[in-house]
């Protein structure tokens, strides 16, 4: 166990509770200031926040945000709904996303003529969603939603699995909702991605580490060994796509870009896409 660590910290989700200390950082954002440390565990290598990030809701800010910038946030619901086509050809899809958030992708499902319902823990994004885009979200965790085996041909986790206190739990009921044949989508934050080494070494802090609201940091390694070990078979799993960053307006700007294009043509962006079916 390393020694700057405290006592008593919380298991892993593969059962373990000793990690070692990989990054230290000081967060900065209009909550004020956040000193955190990002563990990994000894044992399966999965990295985590400490300390343990609270369940959060949207700010209006972010609400604002994303709804002055609709076509930015369809863009990535398109991309999603082209990267089930090439897997699901049955144009009568039942779909489920977790952390819908305002439910812009259960929109675009709906426009492929698929059957879409979305779920999210933040009642006032579920709320604002359905006056804004009349589609079928519900304010609940999945645990608590009811919902039958076997119902849907398509799971979607639109960076949702970080936030997640219990991812485990999460997959195994994901695996039981799922349909044969069916698939899950995920994409997270990659941890290992290229425009996090470069950050890191100029000593600044990765967007994408957010300790205020992302408590697991996956690799591809991780992510596929989380999926594989409840019985996934892994169908595609890549870092070709990265991030989005907004314009600051400063140099940096420049050479970021430059960055994370390489990256993504060199499969090393900094985030993770992947897509999985139940095993049979």
């Amino acid at each position: 166990m390393d020694s700057r660590l405290p006592k008593n910290l919380p298991k892993c989700i593969c059962g373990h509770d000793e990690y070692e200390v990989v990054h230290k950082g000081e967060w900065v954002d209009r909550e004020g200031e956040l000193n955190f440390s990002i563990l990994r565990c000894l044992n399966c290598n999965l990295l985590r926040t400490f300390s343990v990030p609270k369940e959060t809701i949207a700010t209006d800010e972010e609400i604002e945000h994303r709804l002055k910038n609709l076509k930015l946030w369809q863009s990535f619901g398109e991309e999603l709904i082209e990267l089930i086509k090439r897997y699901q050809e049955n144009k009568k899809l039942k779909v489920l996303d977790i952390g819908c958030n305002l439910g812009i992708f259960v929109k675009l499902a709906e426009e492929n003529e698929w059957e879409a319902v979305g779920i999210d823990t933040d009642e006032k994004v579920i709320k604002l969603g359905r006056g804004k885009f009349r589609v079928n979200l519900r304010n609940t965790k999945l645990e608590d939603a009811e919902f039958k085996s076997n119902e849907f041909d398509v799971v979607v986790l639109e960076h949702t699995l970080e936030h997640i206190f219990e991812p485990l739990k999460l997959i195994k009921i994901i695996r039981k909702i799922l349909k044969r044949g069916g698939i899950i989508v995920i994409r997270v934050p990659n941890v290992e991605g290229l425009p996090v080494k470069i950050q890191n070494l100029r000593g600044e802090i990765w967007y994408g580490y957010n300790p205020r609201q992302h408590v697991w940091h996956f690799t591809q390694k991780t992510l596929r060994q989380l999926l594989e070990n409840e019985g996934f078979e892994i169908l595609e799993l890549q870092a070709n796509n990265p991030m989005h960053y907004e314009k600051t307006g400063s140099f940096w700007d420049v050479p970021r870009d430059l960055i994370l294009k390489f990256s993504g043509l060199l499969g090393l962006a900094d985030q993770i896409t992947l897509v999985a079916s139940p095993q049979k």
